[in-house]
């Protein structure tokens, strides 16, 4: 103020200058001057009102025409005039400030007009546009008053704008003097020195205003932040705590944190929890840190579902603490027994490098989790992952052991070994791994019918024979094998040294035991007629294993096994022996009770008991009167009163016989009988006639020989060679012929042979051989694969139902219509006829699962049913023919919709094997479950196939697509969509699965799309006034 008046004198000065020269212009200026003295005389009293009215009467009596030295007064009133308007907060005090810097460059005032349009702005708190005008300033163009304030103003909107070092220049001017700016400049000074780490000067500044109004209420806060940047963790803890009870300290949660967080690096997880938790149950935006810290003192202090619900809340996955926060709830999650959420977590983590040693732990830990879990194909692929990524890692020892045992459990076994084949250099584990890889392979070769394949591998597990119990069920697998192929010292050996090693070892699963290896050394033995050895082993069977009516594999041995021992005794002629073993079986109707019957019945004979023979027998046709056994029994006991010389008795059997069983095998005996039962009678005539029915069915027999050689008894008796009309003789052209082309054929000639055959009947059509020249060139053509050949000679034998050739003819036809040109029909036919006509109880169990396979080709689900439950009481039935009789069961009840008797059979497939067949049998169960609504036991089922049988790649596509059903059922859209994408995306194999799977997309799509509409009305209907509102 000083030099504004200073100027004004000297103006006033050279006015009265001008007075003196020119009277005439004294009297025009006279009233602006004093209009301008008497405005700054209002001024000074800050009469900002009137004051600004007398410099307007200035303005407007001095012209813009006048004179230099009168403008100035002009001039001068405008900048009073506008720091007036600024003093009164009027409207237009920025257009007049403007209004005189525009009009007056270079004015004196300028400097101080700059601060004061600054002023304006730093009022309205326009920074920007005050830091403009600050900048233009100089300092010393203002008052001494005006300075102090300037620089606080300017410091201050330096501070908004970031511009911290000049600032704190500014505020470090004003902090030391005493004055309106002292507390404010030291709070700034101070907060900028904290901002730049510079802490003793942020203190010092600090403690000047740590009791001063509104900042004692702030710094607390920057104490608190300086001594843990400090690491002064006692400090902080020491200055914070008295204070924390003060809720109207600026910062209170804050300072809570920063306690908290000083109690967490001394690792006093309980002190540190309360102060923590207030942090976060008061602040209303939280980091991600913020939650992790409070997640990791509560997992420290085991309230494990505590530190997930905060862990949990740091979801964005760029986040450079998400690995940490993933992996500490990872293992929240194992230590609350949630492995599979676990798992997911370590999965999570394993992700992210950001910090190494995080990410191998979780990747180990989500591999090893993946193991514990069953997830067998995942566990492969993440060990393996770890061992290429640490080789030396921590967890690598660990990683290897349970690579191998996951790759068991994969049932991948090519794969399995090829890796373990890749390992150099094999730990102990890794090699009992690769005992177990090829151990099972064997047995998923031999359960295929690959006996080659079986064999290689299980020679290969014995090269590693560090596991007892895959040792002992390698050797048990190859006397298997050697058995089917028929080389039996070969299995007893191998079953021997089994039993050697079982017995030290145990077994390894439940197929393999002691009674089954038992029952094949007794087959080994009996198949070679060694009878005595044979009964040894089957006894040691039937010793251990119980007698029922129930069907199961080990029953069914254990039937068969008294029935062989039981033969045995018979062989050797121990009959009370023999005689017992089959009584267990009939006195308990157990099966195979038919031919225990019979073979009592035999017995009885044997020891001279024909009326307890007779009985017996008689007994066999009541009970079983479907049995193969009963034309036996028929014959035999017609026989036995032709032994007791009863005639009548006899000739009623036979005749009953060819009457009942007109296609059996024991047709041309009866005729036989019949012929001489009557000849002994002198009943000529009747014996011709039969014997001449004997000759007829089979001419080139021995029991045709037997005939015609009775005929010509005969003719000679009686004269009269009628009865020799129509009884070939062999040429001997005709017998050389044939037996040329015999000779080939047991040569192993068949292309030589068939061609003999041919030209044998081309130029004897009706000769002497004719018969066994058909039968003969049909094996011939068979044995080239000239199916068809073969199936016309085969047929022409049926159509003349030759018995000397018909079920073997049956067998062969049977098997060329079905396997070669799946003529189901025809096949179907001879299948029929086969079981109608077996003479041997094989060829009749061939027929059933024949006639299964072929009921099950031309929907005849009845007769499936009827096939199967035939298979599945027969005595013959293997584990084999139980799956297969059991699964078409299954198919053919899911056909007729009885899901629950399907369900039974599918779950009885699954239970007896994991091959191809009970897998899909699984599938099966698992859709039906999924069609009852039962989703829970329908996914886990799913999961069984894909943890437990992933080598079967189509059902596991399958159950993938089933499980994402399951997830659409439940609402669980987001899953179901990224199972069916993942399958559309990668799934390389059959293109008719990647197809539905597209299908279950968009079906799945638009089930979405329904819901969601469907919730959006009742949104819209529920909406209430003040959720309209709180929307808007």
């Amino acid at each position: 103020m000083i030099k504004y008046l200073r100027t004004a004198f000297l103006v006033v000065s050279v006015w009265c200058l001008h007075i003196q020269v020119q009277a005439q212009e004294t009297k025009i200026y006279t009233d602006p001057y004093r209009s301008y003295k008497t405005g700054m005389e209002l001024f000074e009293a800050k009469k900002y009102s009137t004051a600004q009215m007398q410099f307007e009467q200035t303005i407007q009596m001095i012209p813009d025409d006048a004179s230099e030295e009168i403008i100035m007064y002009k001039a001068d009133s405008w900048y009073y005039n506008a720091l007036c308007a600024i003093e009164l907060s009027n409207p237009d005090a920025e257009q007049l400030m403007l209004a005189f810097i525009e009009n007056y460059p270079g004015h004196a005032l300028m400097g101080s007009a700059y601060f004061h349009l600054g002023k304006i702005y730093f009022k309205n708190r326009e920074y920007t546009k005050a830091l403009q005008w600050y900048e233009l300033v100089d300092e010393y163009d203002l008052n001494f008053s005006d300075r102090d304030a300037y620089k606080f103003q300017y410091a201050y909107t330096l501070f908004t704008k970031k511009k911290l070092d000049k600032a704190n220049d500014l505020f470090k001017q004003l902090k030391e003097k005493e004055g309106p700016y002292y507390f404010a400049s030291n709070y700034y000074y101070g907060f900028i020195s904290y901002l730049n780490d510079d802490y003793n000067e942020a203190i010092a500044s600090f403690n000047r205003v740590k009791d001063e109004g509104v900042y004692a209420l702030v710094v607390p806060y920057y104490f608190c932040n300086i001594y843990y940047s400090q690491k002064e963790y006692d400090k902080l803890i020491a200055y914070a705590e008295p204070l924390i009870e003060n809720t109207r300290l600026n910062y209170h949660a804050e300072i809570n944190q920063l306690l908290g967080q000083a109690y967490l690096m001394k690792e006093n997880y309980e002190k540190a929890l309360p102060y923590l938790s207030y942090y976060v149950e008061k602040v209303r935006s939280r980091k991600p840190e913020d939650y992790y810290q409070l997640g990791f003192v509560q997992y420290q202090l085991k309230d494990y579902q505590g530190a997930l619900s905060n862990l949990g809340s740091i979801t964005d996955k760029n986040d450079t603490i998400y690995q940490q926060a993933a992996f500490l709830m990872g293992n929240c999650y194992v230590n609350t027994d949630k492995k599979e959420d676990a798992r997911n977590k370590f999965l999570d983590a394993s992700l992210y490098s950001i910090d190494k040693n995080v990410q191998q732990t979780a990747l180990f830990n989500y591999a090893k989790l993946s193991y514990e879990l069953q997830y067998y194909p995942a566990a492969v692929t993440s060990l393996k992952t770890y061992l290429e990524n640490y080789p030396n890692g921590k967890f690598t020892t660990d990683a290897q052991e349970l690579l191998a045992d996951a790759l068991v459990n994969t049932k991948k076994y090519d794969e399995a070994l090829a890796i373990l084949n890749g390992i150099p250099e094999k730990s102990k584990q890794l090699k009992i791994a690769y005992q177990k890889v090829a151990y099972y392979s064997g047995v998923d070769d031999y359960n295929n019918k690959d006996y080659v394949g079986a064999e290689d591998m299980f020679m290969k597990s014995l090269m590693y024979p560090l596991d007892g119990k895959i040792q002992a069920g390698s050797y048990f697998w190859l006397g298997e094998i050697n058995y089917q192929d028929g080389k039996y010292a070969k299995a007893i050996s191998n079953h021997v040294k089994y039993q050697d090693v079982a017995k030290a070892s145990g077994n390894p699963t439940a197929e393999v035991r002691i009674a089954y290896s038992n029952y094949t050394i007794g087959y080994a033995y009996f198949r070679q007629s060694n009878f005595g050895n044979a009964v040894k082993y089957f006894d040691k069977v039937t010793n251990e294993l119980k007698l029922s009516k129930t069907a199961s594999q080990e029953v069914d041995i254990a039937l068969d096994a008294t029935l062989r021992s039981a033969d045995c005794y018979f062989m050797t002629k121990e009959y009370n022996k023999a005689e017992k073993n089959y009584s267990k079986i009939i006195d308990n109707n157990y099966k195979g009770s038919d031919y225990a019957l019979f073979q009592k019945g035999m017995l009885h004979g044997l020891k001279g008991e024909n009326a307890n023979k007779i009985s017996t027998l008689k007994q066999l046709n009541s009970k079983f009167p479907k049995s193969l056994y009963v034309d036996d029994a028929m014959y035999e006991i017609a026989n036995t009163y032709f032994l007791m010389k009863d005639n009548n008795a006899a000739i009623n059997g036979f005749k009953a016989l060819l009457n009942d069983k007109p296609n059996s095998g024991y047709v041309i005996k009866a005729y036989l009988k019949l012929g001489l039962i009557y000849y002994n009678m002198d009943d000529l005539a009747m014996a011709e006639k039969y014997y001449k029915s004997a000759y007829e069915l089979s001419p080139t027999t021995s029991e045709g020989a037997e005939a015609k050689n009775a005929l010509k008894d005969i003719a000679e008796e009686t004269g009269n060679v009628s009865g020799l009309e129509g009884i070939a003789t062999v040429s001997e052209k005709d017998s050389v012929s044939y037996n040329a082309a015999k000779f080939k054929y047991n040569k192993d000639d068949y292309a030589g042979a068939a061609k003999a055959f041919s030209d044998y009947l081309k130029q004897y059509p009706k000769g002497y051989f004719r018969e066994q020249a058909l039968f003969y060139r049909a094996e011939s053509y068979f044995k080239t694969e000239a199916y068809e050949k073969a199936l016309a000679d085969y047929a022409i034998l049926i159509d003349e139902k030759k018995p000397a050739f018909l079920e073997s003819s049956l067998v062969r036809a049977s098997w060329i219509s079905y396997y070669v040109k799946e003529d189901y029909n025809t096949a179907f036919d001879y299948y029929e006829l086969l079981f109608q006509n077996a003479s041997y109880k094989e060829n009749a169990f061939v027929a059933m699962k024949g006639l299964l396979r072929v009921s099950y080709q031309l929907n005849n689900y009845d007769d499936v049913l009827v096939n199967a439950n035939r298979i599945l009481a027969s005595d013959l039935v293997t584990n084999e023919e139980r799956i297969e009789a059991n699964y078409y069961s299954g198919k053919a009840y899911l056909a007729k919709n009885n899901n629950d008797k399907a369900f039974e059979s599918f779950q009885k497939t699954a239970q007896l094997t994991t091959n191809v067949i009970g897998v899909e049998s699984r599938f099966m169960m698992a859709d039906i479950l999924y069609q009852k609504g039962k989703l829970d036991d329908s996914k886990k089922q799913c999961l069984e196939i894909v943890n437990e049988l992933p080598a079967y790649e189509e059902w596991v596509i399958r159950s993938y697509i089933l499980l994402a059903d399951i997830s659409a059922s439940k609402g669980e859209y987001a899953q179901a969509k990224a199972s069916l994408r993942s399958i559309i995306d990668n799934y390389q194999g059959d293109p008719q699965l990647v197809e539905l799977a597209k299908i279950k997309l968009q079906q799945i799509e638009e089930l979405e799309k329904g819901a969601r509409r469907i919730d959006e009305q009742d949104q819209n209907n529920n909406d209430n006034p003040e959720e309209l509102e709180f929307n808007k």
